[in-house]
């Protein structure tokens, strides 16, 4: 590459080849086909509410194995392959203390939100919201994830086919659309079951595509030995922060706590996760799943770190972002596969039911179009991203609230949810004028190009596209601002929404009248709530569906307010 320029590099590691092709285009065949055989070949149940149910949940008879690896899938997203080994790059890896949060998470999802959804047996978070408090709240906390998911999905698509630029050259809008479209048919025609699937497939190739990654990278570089050393001497490798600072971008705390936040909603209370944990038969398949998620995360996270680790050794004397090599910094990863793994091609990368899937379309089919808004502006990119940060916090408060405090009705949460909506709105907002404005400002780790065997113009490096949206990155220490609410990290965003959401929730709800406790049905609230309430009940039956028994007759969790005769829980 001596005497070449940038550009003629570029053009050189775009070496994707018709195996590759093939390799891609075998894995969207495979996806069709899933979707082909769930929705046309595999038998029907006839009954209109069981066909609702094969197609939201699977029947409720998926397996762990499959609905695991499916967990896995929906929640490590590109965004995640490639934002965290940036992360490792550019800021080193404070990011991985998060483990602790992921933890908790875990100890809580057990105890706390999977026994009450899975005793409800019900097919959506929301129906919830309505049995717990009422119509508005569902409708609320409806559009709230409905909003979220909308700005969320086309970073989802976007990142990707950013990758799929740097190692073939062909434009993101040409690529995406086609994508999608394999993605929305075997949604819509397959249900969850095709896409658990599908998940499985692309969870395999994701786990072995990285281990590659990793060994071949490992050995170019001389080892792991040489990579940890030069980590270390770049910098990268570094104990918890233990420093209490809010404004600080990670520290223990933030990891800890806010992580742990994040976590929950995105796990315990979201839409799509919890989908795929009723889809399974028993509370305590359930429970494994969780754990085996859990434990494939952590494990995938770790191997994200690592090439994270192993392309700062490879790039240690050529920053590829000061050079331009890399466009964006969510390219690093995709431009060490194709040159480390370059030569070896092949490798690298009824009336209710027609709503359903055309809801699946409709909604395809916009986030698709809102891929042009999020590479056209850049600023808009991470105000998307920040407001996963505004709706998960209040939805957070207010299922926490559903399932912990039984004194609090509808428009108490309702108030509080509103409150904690518009308040996070208005930090990420100021947070993004403050990073437009330069008012805030954060230090990355040391990068040099003294090594670089090409010429190039040197570049400031570029904002961060996926971990973190609420810095920009400088290379040089900042002044310290004075503190402001926004200035907080963005860590603590969800966190701080759900405190306020609870709280206001609480005061509104009692200066209103609050509910009385022992009128809400024992399967809405948590399994300590319900030992609290009614302690004389010590055996709720966990392992399996509670069922809500009235005149001999199961009811569905949405008729539980409709019974004029008191409602009996099945006991062991």
């Amino acid at each position: 590459m001596i005497g070449q320029g940038v550009e003629d590099v570029k053009i050189s590691l775009q070496r994707f080849g018709w195996p590759d092709y093939l390799v891609f285009l075998v894995m969207l065949l495979s996806c069709v086909m899933i979707g082909i055989y769930f929705g046309f070949i595999q038998k029907k149940p006839k009954k209109t509410c069981e066909q609702a149910a094969d197609y939201l949940v699977g029947g409720r008879k998926m397996a762990v194995f499959p609905v695991t690896m499916s967990l896995i899938a929906s929640f490590i997203s590109g965004i995640s392959l490639l934002g965290t080994p940036t992360e490792i790059y550019v800021y080193g890896v404070q990011y991985m203390f998060i483990i602790f949060g992921v933890l908790s998470m875990g100890v809580v999802m057990t105890f706390v939100f999977l026994p009450v959804f899975h005793d409800l047996q019900l097919t959506s978070t929301y129906e919830y919201l309505e049995t717990r408090f009422d119509k508005k709240m569902r409708l609320f906390g409806s559009v709230m994830f409905t909003f979220g998911t909308m700005a969320w999905l086309p970073i989802v698509i976007y990142v990707p086919a950013l990758a799929f630029n740097q190692v073939t050259g062909i434009n993101v809008h040409q690529i995406t659309p086609i994508v999608c479209i394999v993605c929305i048919f075997y949604t819509c025609v397959g249900g969850l079951k095709a896409v658990v699937w599908t998940d499985v497939v692309q969870t395999v190739m994701m786990f072995g595509a990285i281990f590659l990654v990793m060994i071949k990278g490992t050995v170019d570089v001389g080892g792991v030995d040489e990579v940890w050393s030069r980590a270390v001497k770049g910098d990268r490798i570094e104990g918890p922060d233990l420093n209490f600072d809010l404004k600080s971008r990670h520290t223990i705390y933030s990891l800890l706590f806010g992580g742990f936040a994040y976590w929950l909603k995105s796990n315990a209370v979201s839409q799509n996760m919890i989908q795929r944990y009723l889809s399974l038969p028993t509370l305590a398949s359930a429970r494994r799943a969780l754990w085996l998620f859990i434990a494939g995360v952590l494990l995938l996270l770790g191997m994200c770190c690592y090439c994270g680790l192993l392309i700062y050794a490879t790039y240690h004397e050529c920053d590829p972002l000061t050079t331009k090599l890399a466009k964006a910094k969510d390219q690093l990863l995709p431009l060490l596969v194709m040159d480390i793994l370059g030569d070896f091609p092949g490798l690298p990368d009824r009336q209710t039911g027609y709503i359903m899937r055309g809801v699946v379309a409709v909604f395809g089919a916009i986030c698709v179009c809102l891929v042009l808004v999020v590479e056209k502006l850049g600023s808009v990119l991470q105000l998307s991203m920040s407001l996963g940060a505004v709706t998960n916090g209040p939805l957070l408060g207010i299922f926490t609230m559903g399932v912990m405090f039984p004194h609090v009705h509808g428009t108490g949460a309702l108030i509080g949810g509103s409150t904690g909506l518009g308040i996070m709105a208005w930090i990420c907002a100021k947070a993004q004028a403050a990073i437009a404005s330069g008012e805030l400002k954060f230090v990355t780790k040391p990068v040099n190009t003294l090594g670089c065997s090409y010429t190039f113009i040197a570049s400031e490096p570029l904002n961060m596209l996926a971990i973190n949206a609420t810095e920009a990155i400088i290379p040089e220490v900042p002044e310290e601002p004075v503190f402001a609410i926004y200035h907080l990290s963005y860590l603590w965003y969800t966190l701080l929404g759900a405190v306020i959401t609870i709280v206001v929730s609480l005061i509104a709800s009692f200066a209103f009248g609050a509910n009385d406790p022992r009128k809400i049905h024992p399967t809405l609230l948590a399994p300590f709530v319900r030992t609290i309430l009614w302690p004389n009940r010590k055996n709720f039956k966990r392992d399996d569906p509670i069922g809500i028994e009235n005149d001999a007759q199961f009811v569905s969790a949405l008729d539980l307010k409709k019974l004029d005769t008191p409602i009996k829980v099945a006991l062991e």
